[in-house]
């Protein structure tokens, strides 16, 4: 079986790369999402990247350049296709050694599973947070941000 990148000591002075489906509403969760981990996780640095196809695997050439960061955050998987490529990537990167966190929508869990389990790691374990994104106020994607925060801590970080 496969398995996951080893898990950090902790996220203090880490590169962190966010990796974004091209979605709209991705780029303001991630706003929110870049200022806490500043905060709350003392990250070094934070790249931010998007996907020219939310419908589509990362290119091979991003997940090259993905591939300098620590650790990264990648989603959303709201919607059906950008679900399953936004756990495609997650998997990727895991698979090159990077701790990886895909966020998916409470809606579209079935299909990271099943995805996960085509990529070769049925058991991967990704953050969720309640559907929808898209059409989210401020208050709930900073809502939702902070609920990933609190998820990817204990997905990226050993015990």
């Amino acid at each position: 079986p496969i398995s996951t990148a080893p898990r950090l000591k902790s996220p203090d002075k880490k590169l962190i790369g966010l990796l974004s489906n091209g979605k709209a509403a991705v780029s303001p969760f991630f706003n929110y999402l870049e200022k806490m981990l500043e905060k709350d996780w003392n990250a070094k640095t934070i790249l931010r990247y998007t996907k020219i196809n939310y419908s589509a695997p990362a290119d091979p050439d991003l997940i090259r350049e993905l591939s300098r960061c620590h650790m990264i955050v990648t989603g959303i998987g709201d919607w059906g296709s950008c679900s399953s490529c936004s756990l495609h990537d997650a998997i990727t990167l895991e698979k090159v050694g990077i701790p990886t966190v895909a966020i998916m929508t409470s809606e579209f869990v079935d299909s990271a599973k099943i995805m996960a389990k085509y990529c070769g790691i049925s058991d991967y374990a990704f953050a969720i947070v309640d559907h929808p994104i898209s059409s989210a106020s401020d208050g709930e994607l900073e809502a939702k941000a902070r609920e990933v925060l609190v998820q990817a801590k204990d997905l990226l970080f050993q015990p």
